[in-house]
């Protein structure tokens, strides 16, 4: 994971913690759990005494480090697994096949390469596990496709692996809370409902999404088809896959991961809301017009 901007704490590690070693088939699963909101972090012993950050809890609020246990840590100055902690698990490599459900698959960003595994069913996943980018307010994306806990960011971290966790924007996660704005912006040209902060909360059909500390101003979407109900915004990317009359609104990250994220990181709206948001939504986006031609906001340089 990048430089991170929350302070670590150092725990001890638990006393005679098991070491694990198994390997575990991984599997792509469709299922979604119950709604809810994430679970706030306890913390967990960390590889050769440095224990993790804390956990955050919905919201992007930071969570408190308080030296839960996790299976699988090493010994005093070892450098062996953490299997469980944070009330979430991971599930191939050196860690056994334990989950109540199916061991989904991670990628590491930006050279998109395998990771580790993780149980999308523990305590922590209490809201439903939408794909990215619809990732709901106080959840992140996991592993690069699916909405999850800030705590399985964390339990990665403890084993070695970092970058595999971005906001719902797709903008890399590195632990900082999302902001609440003060000033809800006006885009009169935006047929969509801005929430965060002083833009307020979204009606119980939808879900804010695409908040981030460099996107604070998130969307109020439907999250799921219902008949009788709007449908949730298609996913795109460069090739723009989206219905004749709509672009494809991509919310603008760092450089090096607009590479992975531009492959099916944008929502679909219509030509006048996506370059609405394109041009005026605090922290940058493009969108992009049935052949990819840029029709509003613009690239990273950087």
């Amino acid at each position: 994971m990048s430089t991170l901007t929350t302070t670590r704490t150092q725990v001890v590690l638990v006393a005679a913690a098991l070491v694990v070693a198994c390997g575990g088939q991984i599997e792509h699963d469709v299922d979604t759990t119950g709604p809810g909101s994430a679970g706030s972090g306890q913390g967990a012993s960390g590889r050769g005494g440095a224990g993790g950050r804390g956990a955050s809890a919905p919201g992007g609020a930071a969570g408190s480090v308080a030296g839960a246990p996790a299976s699988g840590a090493a010994g005093s100055g070892g450098s062996g697994p953490v299997c469980e902690a944070f009330t979430v698990s991971i599930c191939n490599g050196p860690c056994p096949y334990k989950c109540p459900g199916t061991c989904l698959d991670s990628n590491i960003w930006p050279e998109y390469k395998p990771g580790l595994g993780f149980c999308a069913y523990g305590p922590a996943w209490t809201q439903k596990g939408y794909y990215c980018p619809l990732c709901e307010d106080g959840m992140v994306c996991v592993g690069g496709w699916r909405c999850g806990p800030r705590e399985q960011c964390e339990l990665f971290e403890l084993n070695g692996q970092f970058n595999s966790c971005t906001y719902s924007d797709f903008t890399p996660y590195d632990g900082a809370a999302v902001p609440d704005p003060e000033v809800c912006p006006s885009i009169p040209d935006a047929a969509v409902k801005l929430c965060g902060g002083a833009c307020g909360v979204c009606g119980p059909d939808d879900g804010c999404v695409q908040r981030s500390p460099t996107h604070p101003v998130g969307l109020c979407l439907p999250l799921d088809s219902y008949p009788g109900k709007p449908k949730r915004p298609d996913s795109c990317g460069t090739k723009n896959t989206c219905d004749q009359g709509n672009g494809c609104y991509i919310p603008t990250a760092p450089l090096a991961y607009m590479k992975v994220q531009t492959l099916a990181g944008g929502l679909c709206f219509p030509f006048d809301t996506c370059i609405a948001l394109a041009n005026d939504l605090p922290g940058g986006g493009v969108c992009l017009g049935g052949t990819g031609a840029v029709l509003g906001g613009k690239w990273p340089t950087e």
